[in-house]
């Protein structure tokens, strides 16, 4: 391997966590981010048959690794408001206040005709 090769190497290893940290269109989970982007690309270039993929990605993953283990103390935090965030987001209906109160034994047209009517007044 030429010095000019092994420079290269190095100079890409653990670019997959560099990519994931500089990305701001990157949603994913923050920790360990580039190892599982890694990851997830060789073995995506392996269902390919693409060796030179598989190589670069497989040379990157452990360095990928180190890198996002050295950054664990700032990606904790980022992961934990992420989960608030997207814990928000999803809320399922029993947690939001409901729009009407529906009576038990109320036929499907009067409830939708009551919340129509609610939605109505709320619009104006």
């Amino acid at each position: 391997m030429t010095k000019s090769a092994l420079a290269l190497l190095l100079l890409l290893s653990g670019c997959m966590t560099y990519d994931t940290r500089t990305d701001g269109g990157y949603d994913g989970p923050r920790v360990y981010s580039g190892t599982r982007l890694a990851a997830s690309q060789a073995g995506d270039q392996f269902m390919n048959l693409n060796l030179p993929w598989v190589l670069l990605f497989g040379i990157d993953l452990p360095f990928c690794l180190v890198a996002d283990t050295l950054l664990l103390y700032w990606t904790i935090p980022e992961e934990i408001e992420r989960n608030e965030a997207l814990r928000q987001a999803m809320q399922t209906a029993e947690e939001r206040k409901s729009v009407i109160s529906v009576e038990a034994g109320t036929s499907p047209v009067a409830a939708a005709k009551q919340l129509f009517e609610a939605c109505v007044e709320r619009l104006q």
